[in-house]
């Protein structure tokens, strides 16, 4: 779609710009929204109880039963991913961003696009920190945020509709306001969710650097997809 993909903390970034803009020119259709703390200010968290350690049930399950956050640990280092998930599994990787930025991470399952996972690292470099994923992925957010959800599903996971960025530049469709609903940035399950325009969207369409609404009228009609999203696993209870 010609589209930069973001990385987790060009997003956060952006979200953190939206919410300043709101708060010194408020609007009474939009209300300000919480961004979370950069993950590189974390620290690594213990791995979650009952998280799975052996390669067995990690090669046989099915990614589109099994959750994001069943995958990888705040507390992973790369040595243990491998032993994880095979040699071949995991590898390193300089990502690039929107407005040129780059970050070295780690990607699981490079070459199995159902199953690709970026890595992007904490301040140290050890540890992962957010996690993302792109178009072909299977995979699914414990709040049931996966590739291909129509904003209009999208709103049903939330209880309410969001506010997003218009299309048509670096941070196109990034859902910045959930507007207090389930998906908030204050829940357990942190992340960025970007969505993609349909094919030969009207002219009416939301584009630009402004914020919209996903209940516009023109919104509903042709509802825009997710096709990237991601999980900070340092706010994942």
């Amino acid at each position: 779609m010609g589209r930069t993909l973001l990385g987790p903390f060009a997003l956060t970034t952006y979200v953190l710009l939206a919410a300043c803009q709101r708060v010194e020119t408020p609007s009474p259709a939009t209300a300000p929204s919480t961004a979370a703390p950069s993950p590189a200010a974390r620290q690594p968290r213990a791995p979650r109880p009952g998280l799975e350690t052996t390669p067995a049930r990690a090669a046989a399950s099915d990614p589109s039963q099994q959750r994001l956050e069943d995958i990888v640990s705040s507390a992973d280092t790369f040595d243990t991913l491998r032993v994880r998930y095979g040699d071949a599994a995991v590898a390193r990787k300089t990502f690039h961003g929107a407005e040129g930025a780059q970050a070295t991470g780690w990607v699981l399952f490079a070459n199995e696009p159902a199953r690709r996972i970026d890595i992007w690292l904490d301040e140290a470099g050890r540890h992962p920190a957010p996690l993302a994923v792109h178009p072909g992925s299977t995979w699914r957010r414990a709040d049931g945020v996966r590739i291909g959800l129509t904003s209009v599903e999208l709103e049903a996971l939330n209880g309410r509709p969001f506010v997003f960025a218009g299309f048509g530049w670096d941070y196109g469709g990034a859902v910045s306001d959930w507007q207090g609903g389930r998906l908030a940035q204050d829940s357990p399950f942190v992340g960025p969710v970007i969505l993609c325009e349909p094919a030969n969207p009207p002219e009416d369409y939301p584009s630009g650097d402004s914020e919209f609404r996903s209940d516009l009228p023109v919104v509903r009609k042709r509802p825009p997809t997710v096709c990237e999203f991601g999980l900070d696993l340092t706010s994942t209870h």
